[in-house]
Formats: C-alpha cells, sequence, structure tokens
C-alpha cells in the first residue's frame, strides 16, 4: 500500500509540474535587441509635464506646465546609417499656478491664437520640419532645421510661453539628448526577462557639464502582442550635480525585438536642492524641487 501512495503521490507531482509548465509556457528565448530605427512611416507624440516647488520659511510656491507634440514621422536608410524626418502637426500647452488656477495662456494648434504673437507661433510650430541624421550606432550626427525654428521662436518667448518652452526642447543640444534616449538601456548581447546590468553613457548636465551617467537596468518583461515580441527595459540612474543638488532619473523603455523600434519611452527626472537662506536676520531652509515627467509612444502609420 505504501509503494502504491507513493507511487500515486510521484504521479500527482509530476501532473502538477507539467500542468503548471503549460500555463506559464516555455521559457523564452534571450533576445539581442538592434540598435535601430527601422525605414517606415510612424505617428509619434510627445508629452512633457513639469513642477517646480519652492518651500521657504512654511510658505510653498508652485509652477506646473504640460505640452503635448504630435508628429508624423518619416524614417528613410542614409548613407551608413538612418535620416528621420519629423513634421509637427499639433502641440497643446497649458500652465498652472500655485492655486492651480489655469493661468490665461492656453495653447493648441488646431485653432487660431488669441493674439497677433500666438497666430505667429502657430503657423512656425504648424509649419516645423526637422530632420535628424544617425549613424550605424544610432548617435546622432547631424540635425536640419532644428536651429532656424528655435531662433524664430525666440522672438515671441517673452510673449508666448509656449514658445519659449518649444524653443528649449527643439533645439539641437536637446534633441540630441532626447533621440540618444532610445539605446540608453539596451545592453550588449542577449538578454532575458529578468536579468540585470550597467550602462554608461555621457550627458550634458546643468552645473558639470558633460558627464558620465550609469544605469542600472532590468529587463522587466517579455510578451508577445500580436504578432510582435515586446521587451520591457527599466533602468534607474541617481548623481549629485554639487554638494546641495541630487537628480534621480527612472527610465522605462519598450522595444520590438525583431527590429528595435522604441515603441514606448517614459522617464521621470527629480532634481532636489537644499540650502540656507537669511530672512530678516533668520535662517531658513530653502528646499527646491523641480520634476519632469515625458512620455513618448511610436506607432507605425497606418496602424
Amino acid at each position: 500500500m505504501r509503494r502504491k501512495s507513493a507511487f500515486s503521490l510521484g504521479v500527482l507531482l509530476f501532473a502538477l509540474t507539467a500542468l503548471a509548465v503549460c500555463l506559464r509556457g516555455a521559457a523564452a528565448e534571450p533576445v539581442e535587441i538592434p540598435r535601430s530605427f527601422p525605414a517606415g512611416s510612424y505617428t509619434m507624440n510627445q508629452e512633457y509635464f513639469s513642477s517646480l516647488i519652492r518651500t521657504l520659511a512654511g510658505v510653498k510656491e508652485t509652477f506646473q506646465e504640460r505640452i503635448n507634440l504630435y508628429w508624423r514621422v518619416t524614417v528613410e536608410p542614409a548613407d551608413a546609417g538612418t535620416e528621420m524626418t519629423l513634421e509637427l502637426r499639433r502641440a497643446t500647452y497649458l500652465s498652472r499656478d500655485a492655486h492651480q488656477w489655469i493661468r490665461p495662456e492656453t495653447f493648441d494648434t488646431d485653432t487660431h491664437g488669441a493674439t497677433e504673437e500666438a497666430e505667429a507661433v502657430y503657423r512656425l510650430l504648424r509649419s516645423a520640419t526637422i530632420k535628424i541624421t544617425f549613424d550605424a550606432a544610432m548617435v546622432v550626427v547631424k540635425i536640419e532645421g532644428a536651429a532656424p525654428l528655435c531662433e524664430k521662436l525666440s522672438e515671441y518667448a517673452e510673449k508666448v510661453r509656449l514658445a519659449a518652452v518649444a524653443a528649449g526642447m527643439l533645439d539641437e543640444r536637446s534633441l540630441t539628448d532626447s533621440y540618444a534616449q532610445l539605446t540608453f538601456l539596451l545592453p550588449q548581447g542577449k538578454v532575458s526577462a529578468g536579468d540585470h546590468w550597467n550602462s554608461s553613457v555621457a550627458l550634458t548636465l546643468p552645473l558639470t557639464g558633460r558627464t558620465d551617467v550609469t544605469w542600472q537596468t532590468e529587463f522587466l518583461k517579455d510578451e508577445t502582442v500580436g504578432s510582435d515580441r515586446l521587451a520591457t527595459l527599466a533602468g534607474h540612474c541617481h548623481l549629485m550635480l554639487d554638494d546641495l543638488t541630487s537628480v534621480t532619473t527612472d527610465l522605462t523603455a519598450v522595444y520590438n525585438t525583431a527590429d528595435g523600434l522604441n515603441t514606448e519611452l517614459t522617464t521621470r527626472s527629480v532634481v532636489t536642492r537644499t540650502e540656507t537662506k537669511t530672512v530678516n536676520d533668520q535662517d531658513w531652509e530653502l528646499r527646491t524641487v523641480g520634476m519632469v515627467q515625458g512620455s513618448q509612444t511610436i506607432s507605425r502609420y497606418g496602424r
């Protein structure tokens, strides 16, 4: 009887194990994600939200703003690399003050500007075309169209806040760093879900200039959506800009493992600065917290 019970228990354990394997599915094979942006037509939506909170002597000041950019993107092969053409189709902007009231300036390029200056910014953005050339390693080597656009936008920066924000986002340095993010987290070689690795990139930062930043990255998820195998990677970095200022950044990216297309990118950076200020002969802690959060989605045109 004991032998029979042991045999029955062994059969039961084997059956349960087999069932668990079937339910879970076979382990995915390690994958090497290409560094590329495949040729084709795309739509790209970008959203950026920023906030600044300053606290001194118990008084808090807050400012928030949000900008959305909607692009038509065309990617074509170039000499030993890739050329990307960006055409801005729509832009929206909204800002709020400490009391969460919407400021007088709201902006949407699908409508006409409320002032002559806003209308001029509307026309500039709707006519914007930027070309970015990447080498074979997806490093930006040339940008065309951004400098003259930003120069014209800067002429309206004092009266139209969107012009100032867009000029800062679309200058050549900002675009270079922005598109470098597409490859920040990519590993060297094949990886599987659950793997961890470190990678180092150079960024231009305030106070420190060109700085080597180390990302701690994890392969979070490996999944199949329709006919696409998607890999989700998450990275984290922390550094001190000086003795008073720290920066923490989290970056999550989703890649199509077949062609390397970065379909989703989200980033959140928090800058914290703590210092002492003297007010009415009394020392107070001045704490400034700035946060920038961005998301970018790319989909093939017509899908």
